[in-house]
């Protein structure tokens, strides 16, 4: 990604029904109607952390995006995308897609599956710069933690290839 502000502008999530899905005698499947809002502030905080990426926290860009008389959300309108850019002074942006984000337990164990695309775009370039997929699933620890493990992966390999400037070093 170029250096300079960046946002996370569009998260997609299939609807999911609220709260416990199944529920059995001793097991509970769970499923998170807020994977989308999630998942934004988890890419804008690892993006940070781990991918150097100078990324505005998702309530930074709605007190913006309000503050220039636009109606903030996760959804917006694709063609919108330039313009919310714009708006924000963003030289970059990420759109990402989250296919599942959910997690079962019983008495004796957990099990978490998350799974999402990531795209990296700049302002008037047609496509993405790059493209992260992952698909995790994790035993023994909940959906959240399993997100942010694959995020973190995510751009540890990102900035490995050189696509985002990587974790600053620490002396």
């Amino acid at each position: 990604m170029p250096p300079g502000r960046s946002a996370i502008l569009l998260v997609w999530a299939p609807p999911a029904p609220d709260g416990v899905m199944s529920l059995g005698s001793a097991h509970a499947t769970v499923y998170s109607p807020t994977a989308d809002s999630s998942f934004a502030q988890m890419v804008a905080k690892i993006a940070s952390e781990e991918g150097g990426v100078e990324v505005m926290q998702p309530f930074e860009v709605a007190a913006r995006l309000k503050a220039a008389g636009i109606t903030p959300t996760l959804q917006p309108d694709g063609r919108e995308l330039e313009n919310l850019a714009a708006a924000l002074g963003c030289d970059s942006y990420m759109t990402g897609v989250v296919h599942e984000w959910w997690y079962s337990y019983t008495f004796f164990w957990t099990k978490a599956v998350v799974s999402f695309e990531l795209y990296g775009r700049v302002p008037g370039r047609y496509g993405p710069i790059w493209t992260v997929k992952a698909d995790y699933v994790r035993k023994g620890i909940g959906a959240g933690d399993t997100a942010a493990l694959a995020l973190t992966d995510a751009f540890r390999k990102l900035a490995a290839q050189g696509l985002v400037p990587g974790k600053k070093k620490t002396d």
